[in-house]
Formats: structure tokens, C-alpha cells, sequence
């Protein structure tokens, strides 16, 4: 089995400021391996906005049938801050991988809590290749006419692309438009 997947956002680093309260965004992964035997998981984290060539990256040994939780991943594994961009997950072993990208700095009725959102792993084979498309749904709008919703992509063959994103809206015969 084994294989490679991908997050298209990931991150350590601020962000914006509304009202005075800055952002610390983070990201946790869980490795979980459903085999027999152990197996090594490489990390590969490219920072986005540029060619990553030669990525640095993390070997994890994820135990036979276990979960290997990753906290703050970008603090602990690659030792960086102030960065964002895709990683990429290699592995000989039958791995599932999940990340938790989220603000730990959201304030609370009870103190500072966190937010955010939980991002399954894509397998490579499922990438979107030249030519093809994909649709996003639940890219919707509150009753005040407010939206906002995250878009992430990465280009997994090392190569420049171009990418066109359209929003649609659903009419009343539910056929796209």
C-alpha cells in the first residue's frame, strides 16, 4: 500500500488583528497507522508563494495500529514560526492523515480559547489533473448577505499552473448556473 497526501494549508504564524486581538494560527496532525508493522511517515513542508525543490522535512514513526498525535506541529517537528504553505506526507505503510489547522488565541466568556478546522489529508491520486475541475460546495451566505469560506489549493507535480476559480450560484431548479 503506501502512498502520498497532501494538506494544501497549513501553518504556524499571526494573522490579522480585528478589534485589537491578533490571530495565532497553528496546526496540529494526527498520523494514524491501520497496518500491522510500523512504518515511517516523511514530512515534507513547503512554504507557499515559491518553488520548493528540495522541501525540508520530518521523518515519523507512527507504531503498528496506533495514532501518533503531532501538537503545534510547525513548533515541535519542523522548529518554525511565521510560515505557511502545503505539506506533503509519504509513506510505505497504510497511513490516514488529518490536521486541525486553528487561532489559539480566540477570546472566550471563559479565558482564550481556539478555533478552527479539522482537514482530512488528500490522497495524491485524487489531485485535479490538467483539464479537469472540481466543485466546492457550502460556499454560502448568511441572511445579511455576508460569506466567507477558506480555499486552499497546491500544485503536487512540481510544475506552474494556472488555475481559474469560479463562484456559481445554485438556481431555483437546483442545476448550477
Amino acid at each position: 500500500q503506501g502512498g502520498e497526501m497532501w494538506l494544501a494549508s497549513v501553518g504556524r504564524g499571526p494573522g490579522s488583528c480585528p478589534g485589537g486581538v491578533c490571530s495565532q494560527w497553528r496546526t496540529s496532525l494526527w498520523l494514524t497507522n491501520t497496518g500491522a508493522t510500523s512504518t515511517n511517515v516523511e514530512l515534507a513542508f513547503l512554504p507557499r508563494g515559491q518553488a520548493n525543490p528540495s522541501p525540508q522535512t520530518a521523518t515519523v514513526v507512527v507504531p503498528a495500529a496506533s495514532t501518533v498525535a503531532i501538537a503545534d506541529l510547525f513548533s515541535t517537528t519542523f522548529h518554525l514560526d511565521g510560515v505557511f504553505g502545503a505539506l506533503r506526507i509519504r509513506t510505505n505503510g497504510i497511513v490516514a492523515a488529518h490536521a486541525r489547522i486553528y487561532d489559539s488565541n480566540v477570546p472566550t466568556s471563559k479565558g482564550t480559547g481556539g478555533a478552527g478546522q479539522d482537514v482530512p489529508a488528500v490522497l495524491y491520486d485524487n489531485a485535479i489533473a490538467s483539464g479537469q475541475y472540481t466543485i466546492v460546495p457550502c460556499a454560502a451566505q448568511d441572511a445579511g448577505g455576508a460569506s466567507r469560506t477558506n480555499f486552499a489549493m497546491v500544485e503536487v507535480q512540481g510544475k506552474a499552473c494556472n488555475v481559474h476559480a469560479e463562484l456559481v450560484e445554485e438556481t431555483n431548479n437546483g442545476v448550477l448556473g
